[in-house]
């Protein structure tokens, strides 16, 4: 019985290990992915702005006769986002150790971009990529795909204004706090660098012991009852107890549900037990009766075995060890 307790506690200790190796492959998996979608995406970003910068100075070289490029296939999505670079990827695992302090209500300012010096307050923050979206800031042009065209009966392709993400280091916290000239007064401080006190989860200036306190959450819909609602009481009501007399399924389904023939099984039911003990007791019966089957050349091989006494070693043997050892140290 104990072979098969060890047996199964090796199971789970070999599993465990496989497991942990899968873990970690799958996790380099996943770095590796993100790391190709966030290159690519810096490639293609980096491409239109090659092209832009061409196009300008062609524009600036021609003057009057320079082209124009808000026409044909271009006409209605010149100037806008595909999809695909509406989103900001999702920065490898190392930029991802950046600790967030910005929660969705809270009031920044944009510190770079087009919308320098504006504040706004935030409705979504996206951890994988590390931006927030500032309502009504960072407004850009997206290309609705044709796929969704096609699902919304769309004959031509259109193109919609959305709120892009602002990087999170763009941004600083905008917080009314006391003017410490004028305690009387209240201004907006912009706040260059947060901290979170550890243990206690709020945030404070850093540097400071002044704590901001987190954008309240929004209040949860409350959820009328109705008249087809089941009530508290019935719910909390026990309905069933597990009997004595008898199992409370049948034993082919409670086979099924434990897999009575895993390796990982440590609970056994008593004529399983007996069985094993069988098992094990006509194992050792065959021991017996292979060590009687033995020939007398190997039974005259055993008793020298067993009468030959260990030799030891004589004190003249022990000190040419010795010398042996002092002369390899020198």
């Amino acid at each position: 019985m104990d072979k098969v307790l060890q047996r199964a506690a090796s199971a789970h200790r070999s599993t465990s290990r496989k497991l942990k190796k899968q873990k970690a492959a799958q996790k380099r998996g996943e770095l590796f992915i993100n790391r190709e979608n966030f290159t690519r995406t810096q490639r293609q970003v980096k491409a239109v702005l090659d092209s832009a910068r061409q196009n300008r100075r062609i524009d600036w070289e021609t003057n009057t006769l320079a082209p124009r490029r808000d026409v044909g296939k271009d006409a209605l999505t010149f100037g806008a986002l595909p999809m695909h670079l509406y989103r900001a990827p999702e920065l490898p695992y190392k930029k991802e150790r950046v600790e967030n302090l910005i929660r969705v209500g809270d009031r920044v300012v944009v510190t770079k971009g087009r919308d320098r010096s504006k504040i706004g307050k935030v409705t979504e923050v996206d951890a994988d990529s590390l931006t927030c979206n500032v309502k009504g800031l960072n407004i850009v042009d997206v290309i609705i795909p044709a796929w969704q065209n096609q699902k919304d009966n769309r004959e031509k392709p259109e193109v919609t204004a959305a709120s892009r993400g602002v990087p999170l280091e763009d941004v600083r916290l905008v917080f009314p706090l006391r003017d410490p000239k004028d305690p009387n007064k209240v201004k907006d401080v912009v706040i260059e660098a947060l901290e979170k006190i550890p243990g206690k989860g709020v945030r404070a200036i850093k540097g400071t012991n002044v704590i901001i306190p987190w954008p309240p959450k929004g209040k949860e819909e409350i959820l009328q009852e109705s008249e087809n609602d089941t009530t508290m009481e019935n719910v909390q009501e026990g309905t069933f107890s597990p009997p004595l007399l008898y199992e409370v399924m049948p034993t082919s389904v409670i086979d099924e549900l434990r897999n009575k023939y895993s390796r990982f099984r440590t609970r056994f039911e008593h004529h399983e037990v007996e069985k094993i003990e069988q098992k094990k007791a006509a194992n050792e019966r065959r021991e017996k009766l292979m060590d009687s089957m033995l020939t007398p050349l190997q039974e005259n091989a055993q008793i020298r075995k067993t009468s030959t006494p260990k030799r030891e070693l004589t004190d003249q043997q022990l000190e040419q060890i010795g010398q042996i050892m002092l002369a390899g140290r020198n």
